[in-house]
């Protein structure tokens, strides 16, 4: 399982989606989507970034007091990012962490009076965003309403509502990159078998790890996403070697495996299908980054479509004679990183 990686706050909001445009990119406000399309694309001036997240953020430690008056439970304050190798355009604010069960800590302020069912709906897009990249299980909301009023709530990780809003905010980003309009993505799928929202017990305000229901292992029969499937294509990869190169245009290229496109496995490379051209250059370059993912947002290229590109292209000018790749059995073995088609860019003679 991926794990989360973190910073100290700071990041440039414009290149990635965080957990306030998730609930603009999960709704179903055209106009306020389009606003945020311009906005990532600096095209409009970002400086409303929502008043309602901002007064959140104002609202914090009031929250984090009112939350342990009533439960008699602190809040570590965290104010880090977080974010996962695979998903290089998502990022998370987390605010603040409950010491005892480990749920992650969100303040809240709505200026109109609210029920717990209603509050946990309208940030369950950022909830189900923050706690998807920091692989956490479950979220308290804490919210504080224009009339005076406190109330928390719990709210526990869905795996397909997860799974549909990696979709919707990639959608999302490859539009503001490629200029294309965002269209709106509908409603998110739920978890069968229960609602993925419940207000607090008073069990819970004794113990607030009592609450837990949702362990980190996910049933992969509720994903949207089935088992990748990895190819082994030689015609391909020379194909590919034959294109220029996606950053600086040069020939000749190698052939680049995306690392990022499908789980890690010991001693197996992604599918042949997600190879891109890269010079000798641009290839020692990536390796020596270190996180490809942030080195692709860095260059400002989306390499996941154009390699879906080569590979149909590929397969397309193929199949007249048969020749198309053949896929791998679970039984069958490919070559180590370090093998005869390991993608670490050649060293000259």
């Amino acid at each position: 399982m991926p794990q989360a990686s973190s910073r100290v706050a700071g990041g440039n909001s414009a290149t990635v989606i965080y957990g306030w445009d998730a609930r603009i990119i999960a709704g179903s406000d055209e106009s306020a989507l389009l606003r945020l399309w311009r906005e990532k694309r600096g095209e409009a001036d970002p400086i409303r970034q929502r008043l309602v997240d901002r007064l959140g953020r104002a609202t914090f430690f009031l929250n984090c007091e009112c939350y342990r008056v009533h439960t008699g439970h602190a809040v570590s304050i965290s104010l880090e990012q977080v974010w996962l190798p695979g998903l290089f355009w998502m990022e998370a604010f987390v605010q603040g962490v409950v010491e005892q069960g480990g749920a992650l800590f969100e303040a809240a302020y709505l200026p109109t009076s609210v029920t717990k069912e209603e509050a946990a709906e309208i940030y369950m897009p950022r909830l189900q965003h923050t706690m998807l990249l920091a692989r956490r299980s479950q979220s308290v909301l804490s919210v504080i309403t224009g009339d005076g009023r406190w109330f928390a709530t719990t709210v526990e990780a869905d795996p397909v509502y997860q799974t549909a809003l990696i979709a919707a905010e990639k959608a999302f980003w490859q539009a503001v990159h490629f200029g294309r309009p965002p269209r709106l993505f509908g409603p998110m799928p739920r978890r069968s078998g229960g609602q993925g929202v419940r207000p607090p017990t008073t069990e819970d305000a004794a113990d607030p790890a009592a609450c837990v229901v949702l362990p980190m292992s996910v049933d992969k029969s509720e994903l949207t996403i089935g088992e990748p499937r990895r190819r082994r294509d030689k015609d391909h990869l020379g194909f590919v070697a034959s294109q220029a190169c996606l950053v600086c245009g040069r020939k000749p290229c190698e052939a680049h495996h995306l690392r990022f496109a499908q789980p890690r496995a010991l001693g197996r490379k992604v599918s042949d299908e997600f190879t891109v051209p890269l010079c000798r250059l641009h290839h020692r370059k990536l390796h020596a980054f270190g996180s490809e993912a942030r080195w692709w947002n860095e260059v400002r290229v989306d390499p996941l479509p154009v390699a879906r590109e080569l590979w149909a292209q590929s397969r397309q000018s193929r199949q007249s004679v048969g020749r198309a790749g053949s896929e791998l059995s679970p039984r069958d073995t490919e070559a180590p990183e370090s093998g005869a088609l390991s993608d670490q860019p050649a060293t000259p003679a």
